[in-house]
């Protein structure tokens, strides 16, 4: 039997015209009713759209009228790994089980002065902070102070959710397979930041684009400042939050911004006029090249805008609002490449010029 690994497994053979059929069933070899069976057709054979059905109540699934070829076979439950097999179709009949492992079982224990009553939205992420699934959705309140999740074995994070309050898991926890597992979940008072983004001058910057990341857990949200520069996030849980903020008017930045449980933290970001460079870019005969796409860089990291900066009908393209220090400035046009290194300064302008070559 396959094993649900989310991954590819082996390959088999199906006989041709016959059709495949099996059985799905969990790890100790229940029969799982109900499951979904995927097959679909590798490269131009068979149907152009994948073919499914359901298990029944013994846990069987069959498909017929199949064509010589290759097929991938994925079989899924909620609450269970899926199992994915690959199949060639040949010349003899093939029946192929399927198991699925069952999640493992996550109590979600909710403390705190306050406790959600009625709905509450489930978050699983990895430490890093990227979600796991979906989010689930469970019923507490009333003497209940727990609830119940099915999760896959590994580290996570817990995020519960439910009217103004939020709660996470102080520390990613671990989840073996197939038994029970306690997490505590400390529940506050949601959180939000709000503001606006502006030049030296007080001028807003409009479309600022926005990463908030938690320090201490790897939430990340994004998010787009508007025409007047203002922004706003909620819910956000409370900590510590880098803020990375960048848009055409100011020098991207990044800043710390420490926000309490149960309160909006009001901030403004302000962004430096940095330096300002006009390249030129031509080729070995110095005539100006047209239309080459440039990049520029420090030794931190690129600073791209959209759209890229591209030179006009003299060669020229005029980068504004570059951190001061080092910078380099990478040029290209078809398979014509070149680059070259300047220094900005604050409230100043440096020319620079790119000779391109064709790259062997």
């Amino acid at each position: 039997a396959v094993s649900g690994t989310e991954a590819r497994i082996g390959t088999l053979v199906l006989g041709s015209g016959a059709g495949l059929s099996g059985e799905v069933v969990d790890g100790s070899g229940r029969a799982l009713s109900g499951a979904r069976v995927q097959l679909r057709p590798l490269g131009t054979n068979g149907p152009r759209r994948p073919r499914e059905t359901t298990t029944n109540a013994h846990g069987e699934y069959s498909f017929v009228d199949l064509r010589p070829g290759s097929f991938v076979v994925t079989a899924t439950l909620a609450d269970h790994a899926t199992a994915v097999v690959e199949v060639l179709v040949e010349q003899a009949g093939f029946v192929q089980d399927l198991t699925l492992a069952p999640h493992a079982e996550l109590l979600v224990r909710l403390t705190g002065e306050r406790v959600p009553s009625g709905l509450a939205r489930v978050q699983i992420r990895t430490p890093d902070g990227r979600p796991v699934g979906a989010p689930k959705t469970r019923r507490v309140g009333g003497e209940s102070r727990a609830l119940t999740i099915a999760v896959p074995p590994g580290r996570f994070q817990v995020v519960v959710e439910s009217g103004d309050l939020m709660g996470y898991t102080d520390a990613p926890v671990e989840v073996g397979d197939r038994f029970a597992t306690e997490a505590s979940v400390e529940m506050r008072r949601v959180a939000g930041i709000a503001g606006r983004v502006l030049d030296r001058r007080g001028q807003p910057i409009r479309s600022a684009r926005m990463s908030f990341v938690h320090v201490h857990r790897g939430t990340r949200h994004d998010a787009t400042g508007g025409a007047d520069g203002r922004y706003a996030l909620a819910p956000v849980e409370a900590g510590i939050w880098r803020v990375h903020v960048g848009g055409r008017g100011g020098v991207p930045a990044t800043f710390e911004v420490v926000v309490e449980g149960g309160k909006e933290r009001r901030e403004d970001f302000i962004l430096e006029d940095g330096g300002t460079a006009r390249v030129k870019v031509v080729a070995d005969d110095g005539s100006v090249q047209t239309g080459a796409v440039l990049m520029f860089r420090d030794d931190q990291r690129a600073y791209p805008v959209s759209p890229p900066d591209r030179t006009d009908d003299d060669g020229i393209a005029v980068r504004e609002h570059l951190p001061a220090g080092p910078m380099r400035v990478d040029a290209r046009l078809d398979n014509w490449f070149g680059s070259a290194e300047f220094v900005v300064q604050e409230n100043d302008a440096v020319e620079v010029t790119i000779t391109i070559r064709p790259r062997r």
